[in-house]
């Protein structure tokens, strides 16, 4: 009889014992490691054991709950069934959910992470994300901890207001299936880029209608999808955009204003198709020495100031060639720069050429060593500052462009800084990125002030006895918005501009912007102390304040205040239909 007989029979006499009541504890005990009739006999080795098999246990879900409400703004009331989407960069998939009656959302079971983005949007208003800023700033992402519970991520959506019109083909006709975009300007350093915020088709009667904008301004574009994936026999083609009223450039386009509750109709405008062109040819240095490191840039001329687009469709090889295509038609100033060692001094050359729809070749510049500037700084009013890391002495060109000097000037520890290079032509001397609440206040060339008066540069000039004086007494500006209960803070501009009209231009210290924020809140810091005109307005943006003809037609609903040196005040600024009153209530801290 084999040896697991008895164990068997006594578990079949315990089984009828207990007429089907639950054996499972006693079963796990008696299954539990060796089984009994496998014991090897006394005086025998023991049989090996059957291998361990190791099962994975699942992790047990996440428990991070992010929940909020999604109501209108700026009146606050709860917006029901409204789409919420929660998202992470890289991830295919998105979380959504639909809000309650109260405007209510929750998104359950998230795993921890610090990225997560949220956006909320409901017909008949602009979409918005969490966080969300003016561009180019990015929204703030969401962190959320393991099993944190993150309440109050609340969202506030804007009636939408909308922009409609035809598109017409060349000869008159509608044409259908055009692509149409409204588009905002956003500035990095000295260029405005152009970011696409709505998109839609034409029907067959060349009608479109770009809805869910927000206040603000807009450029109009319209492209023939035909024309968007095209080459010829020297490569691929993308051909410029037509923007309203009917220009290849966004540079001499019509911007739009939309205030709020009311939209635009009637905008339209005829495709204008034509072919880009490629603009190359070759940078080398004026000795022959091989480049190590250059840059090329184009930008539309302009004689009065630095154009606000630029061409960014280049490249360049490591000996010097460049080509640019997809340029459209136009007048356009090509910039250069190059170094052929690693601390010498940064070359230049500038080229300027028309552009008529053909490829233009040969654009060969020859780049000659840029004036060597340096100079000492000096901390008046506080100690020296700890970090001067991203702290640099630039010299800007008199017309607004930042390509025209070598990216150096950093600050020594002895104070003393060095710009190993500037492109020939009238230049400021600024700082950036200093700490508050440092500025600069005089700039000094062989003893004379020359803080708000160009300096022209030779090639391989020699410019010394540069001395900086930065203050710790500077002005501030503290202000808010007031307005009906239904405005857009956001879509204002702020600006502060001398009414000393000879500072109208620029590089000037004497004239700022600002972006309010949601609430209506705006700071200036460091604007030197005169007499200023302070205005609101929707109709400007960064490329328009060293206009002098923008700047004259803000005076008409500006106020005039004094900024006295270090003093620190506040502002409350109504904003009326015609005008703007300004109530002040200065608060000095000299």
């Amino acid at each position: 009889m084999s040896s697991a007989f008895p164990v068997y029979h006594t578990v079949m006499q315990f089984l009828a014992a207990r007429r089907g009541r639950p054996v499972l504890a006693l079963l796990a005990v008696l299954w539990a490691g060796t089984p009994l009739w496998a014991q090897a006999p006394q005086g025998q080795a023991p049989q090996s054991q059957a291998p361990t098999i190791d099962v994975d246990t699942p992790p047990p879900p996440p428990t991070g709950i992010i929940r909020g409400r999604i109501t209108s703004f700026p009146d606050g009331a709860p917006l029901a069934r409204a789409r919420v989407i929660l998202s992470r960069p890289g991830q295919e998939h998105s979380y959504v959910t639909l809000t309650d009656d109260d405007g209510r959302y929750g998104i359950v079971q998230l795993e921890a992470a610090d990225d997560y983005m949220l956006s909320a949007s409901k017909t008949g208003y602009a979409p918005r994300m969490y966080g969300e800023q003016q561009l180019p700033d990015p929204p703030t992402p969401i962190v959320l901890n393991p099993g944190e519970v993150l309440e109050g991520i609340d969202v506030a959506l804007a009636e939408h207001l909308w922009v409609s019109g035809r598109i017409l083909d060349s000869d008159g006709t509608p044409f259908a299936g055009a692509i149409v975009s409204a588009l905002r300007a956003v500035f990095v350093d000295d260029r405005r880029e152009m970011v696409t915020v709505a998109e839609i088709i034409t029907n067959d009667k060349g009608e479109y209608r770009l809805f869910g904008l927000p206040p603000g301004q807009y450029f109009i574009s319209a492209v023939d999808p035909a024309f968007l994936a095209t080459r010829d026999h020297q490569g691929p083609l993308v051909y410029a955009a037509t923007f309203y009223p009917g220009v290849s450039s966004p540079e001499t386009a019509t911007r739009l204003t939309l205030e709020p509750g009311q939209s635009r109709e009637n905008i339209d405008f005829a495709l204008n198709i034509v072919k880009p062109a490629r603009v190359g040819g070759r940078i080398s240095s004026y000795d022959n020495q091989q480049l190590l490191a250059g840059a090329v840039v184009m930008s539309p001329f302009r004689s009065d100031r630095a154009a606000s687009f630029t061409v960014t469709d280049v490249d360049i090889r490591p000996d010097g060639t460049y080509e640019f295509a997809n340029v459209p038609p136009g007048r356009f100033i090509i910039r250069s720069r190059g170094e052929t060692t690693r601390d010498g001094v940064t070359l230049f050359a500038a080229f300027t050429l028309s552009v008529e729809g053909a490829n233009v070749a040969g654009v060969d510049m020859t780049l000659y060593p840029g004036a060597r500037v340096e100079g000492i700084v000096e901390w008046h009013g506080g100690p020296r500052p700890l970090d001067l890391s991203r702290v640099r002495v630039r010299a800007p060109m008199a017309d607004g462009s930042m390509f025209g000097d070598a990216l150096t000037g950093h600050i020594t520890k002895d104070d003393r800084f060095l710009i190993r290079g500037a492109m020939v032509g009238s230049h400021y001397l600024r700082v950036e990125n200093l700490p508050e609440p440092w500025s600069l206040e005089t700039v000094y060339y062989q003893g004379q002030d020359i803080t708000d008066i160009p300096m022209t540069f030779q090639f391989g000039e020699e410019v010394q006895s540069l001395r900086l004086v930065m203050s710790n007494v500077s002005t501030r500006l503290d202000g808010t918005l007031l307005s009906t209960p239904d405005d857009d803070f956001e879509s204002y501009r702020v600006v502060m501009f001398a009414a000393n009209q000879m500072h109208w231009k620029p590089g000037s210290r004497f004239i700022k912007i600002a972006r309010p924020t949601r609430e209506g809140r705006f700071t200036f810091r460091g604007l030197p102390p005169t007499v200023y005109y302070l205005a609101v307005s929707r109709a400007v943006d960064e490329s328009d304040v060293t206009d002098p003809r923008v700047l004259s037609d803000l005076t008409a609903a500006a106020r005039l205040l004094r900024l006295e040196r270090g003093e620190h005040r506040t502002e409350v600024v109504t904003i009326g239909q015609r005008a703007t009153a300004v109530a002040s209530a200065a608060l000095s801290t000299r």
